[in-house]
């Protein structure tokens, strides 16, 4: 199997991991790319690192969604991307997700329990204490690295072509070329896919190279972002349209301003104001 510099992408909770991996994924399968995503340290707690997880399972793109810079010691990678999001946004939904939607891993369960139990304006009190740990990891993250890529959730999610466009040619993973797609494309595309999902069930079959489609193209990117738009994945609503029941529950920045009551606003600044102007997301405390 040839060996391909690794590129990677950094992510952290509630900014749009699983669309942004989902996009990933269909690039990674057209290809031909090993990827592998790993969102907590028991993930890859088999290994004796991160770093040799990747070198172990010949890892050719990484998704590491809850970056933390303490495991990635050791870890090289060619290129990569990372992505922030407004941490008041980030509360409110993880709040949201947290009461009904969010999947069950054993830090959600006890949680899950206690904001039903609550009041929303209590709720979000926890959500902030609860979040403590990734804003650290934000906060903790050197940004000004040549190799990575800072973006912003709200940048990416308002114009996804434009975002995405940017991020394969960061990469070097991007040629603006149309080339169409036709039944030998799908019948490679569906058996790397197989390979992918097997491997959980079938780790013989993860062992298998992919095989590489066809050049990754601006044109096949188009269509990529038009099938995982945000209105396919939410059943249809447009941004803004607000579903509480729905992984994707309504897609726009600035939600904060909506459910902060000044109390919060305060017990978040006392805590995160500095976190909000080092992300550039204020330039003071006058908010």
């Amino acid at each position: 199997m040839q060996k391909h510099p690794l590129k990677a992408f950094f992510g952290h909770h509630k900014c749009a991991t699983g669309w942004i991996d989902t996009i990933l994924m269909e690039v990674c399968y057209a290809m031909g790319l090993r990827m592998r995503i790993v969102h907590l340290p028991r993930d890859f707690a088999s290994h004796e690192s991160l770093a040799e997880f990747v070198e172990t399972q010949r890892v050719e793109f990484l998704s590491y969604t809850n970056a933390d810079v303490r495991y990635m010691r050791g870890l090289e990678f060619d290129r990569a991307f990372h992505v922030v999001r407004d941490p008041r946004d980030i509360v409110v939904s993880a709040y949201f997700s947290h009461k009904k939607v969010h999947g069950l891993y054993p830090e959600i369960v006890e949680h899950r329990k206690r904001l039903n139990a609550m009041s929303k304006e209590e709720g979000l009190f926890a959500e902030i204490d609860f979040s403590a740990k990734e804003f650290e990891e934000l906060d903790l993250w050197n940004y000004d690295q040549a190799n990575v890529l800072e973006l912003k959730m709200e940048e990416l999610t308002s114009a996804p072509l434009e975002g995405f466009t940017s991020i394969f040619r960061f990469l070097e993973m991007i040629e603006d070329d149309f080339e169409p797609v036709g039944a030998a494309d799908r019948v490679l595309l569906s058996a790397n896919r197989l390979v992918y999902r097997g491997r959980r069930v079938l780790p013989r079959l993860g062992r298998h190279a992919l095989k590489p489609v066809t050049r990754f193209t601006t044109d096949r990117l188009e269509r990529t972002l038009a099938k995982f738009s945000f209105r396919r994945l939410a059943g249809g609503r447009a941004r803004g349209s607000e579903d509480t029941n729905s992984h994707y529950r309504k897609g726009v920045p600035g939600d904060w301003a909506n459910h902060f009551a000044p109390a919060h606003k305060t017990y978040f600044k006392e805590r995160y104001g500095d976190l909000l102007i080092k992300l550039d997301y204020e330039d003071n405390y006058d908010w």
